[in-house]
């Protein structure tokens, strides 16, 4: 019976509210094994058939922030808890602890493996934390700026794009990657998969970047420099005008085929020299009236030419 106490307690997911759950609510919830209530291994596991089974869990609900509505899909998601997160809460029916809410998760240092069917409170599939993982923070590598050789700072450096031709002659590179996050000032947000978010507040090293895990990035550095790099297809689709005014230069390239199609008018106005060089043939198919206004000499240099009426 409730005895209208508050009782907190700490405890280990071993099943999340997932498709392979057999829930169907879809609510976040997790089943938590809980430190001092429940066995510390399964009934399955366990030579004497004592202890309690994962799916003898009760569902636990994931408390929400202020700024979720957490109705009607508003707000954040209740999801992202992993199977062996370490989360705490309280109970809403006292001692009894078969109503359970999380308030939230925490992190540590696992100094070795954990093996659910020797030590249990762990991951039952045994898959985190991953072995790459072990005697280090759970804080993500990105917002410590450490091992950093192993995180997508070393993968954007591999694939950096340099000598992109430039029309005529020259080249450009990808600008170098502005990372140089110090802690505790990076706040990041990475996925199970490894999709990316970074807010940097590092004073000198300002950034904010978003990474598919894909390698497709978006980065501004601290002077606003903005490095879009897509590695597969892009569209751009706009429905209404499209206004694009650039200050500086413009050099654009094209490895493949280009083509622009035009439905009205082309206007092209250029204030200075231009200069067309190619390589191959050229063709001209116009099926109204041919122009041609040269304020100053007008000169074809060709070994044939040829006229057809």
């Amino acid at each position: 019976m409730f005895d209208g106490k508050f009782y907190w307690w700490f405890g280990v997911v071993e099943e999340r509210d997932d498709s392979t759950a057999l829930d169907g609510l879809k609510l976040g919830r997790c089943r938590v094994r809980v430190m001092g209530i429940h066995s510390p291994k399964r009934q399955e596991d366990n030579d004497n058939g004592e202890g309690i089974p994962t799916d003898m869990l009760h569902w636990a609900y994931p408390l929400m922030p202020i700024n979720s509505a957490s109705m009607n899909g508003i707000g954040s998601s209740p999801t992202g808890i992993l199977k062996g997160t370490n989360v705490f809460g309280f109970s809403r029916d006292g001692a009894m602890f078969q109503d359970l809410v999380i308030a939230g998760t925490y992190g540590g240092v696992a100094k070795t493996k954990p093996k659910f069917l020797v030590d249990g409170f762990c991951d039952p599939d045994g898959v985190y934390p991953k072995d790459e993982f072990i005697g280090e923070s759970d804080v993500n590598r990105l917002a410590r700026n450490e091992n950093i050789d192993n995180t997508i700072v070393a993968d954007k450096k591999a694939t950096r794009l340099t000598e992109v031709p430039i029309a005529l002659g020259g080249t450009w590179d990808q600008p170098l990657n502005p990372y140089a996050a110090v802690y505790p000032l990076n706040s990041v947000h990475e996925s199970e998969s490894g999709h990316i978010q970074e807010v940097d507040d590092t004073p000198g090293a300002e950034r904010t970047h978003r990474y598919n895990k894909s390698g497709t990035f978006e980065e501004i550095d601290k002077d606003g420099t903005q490095v879009e790099k897509i590695v597969k297809d892009n569209y751009q689709i706009i429905l209404g005008a499209d206004y694009i005014s650039v200050g500086g230069n413009c050099n654009i390239f094209v490895g493949g085929d280009s083509s622009v199609f035009v439905g009205g008018n082309a206007t092209l106005d250029i204030k200075g020299n231009m200069t067309n060089q190619v390589a191959g043939n050229v063709s001209w198919n116009v099926t109204g009236t041919y122009t041609i206004n040269a304020g100053g000499n007008y000169g074809v240099t060709s070994p044939r030419i040829g006229l057809n009426d």
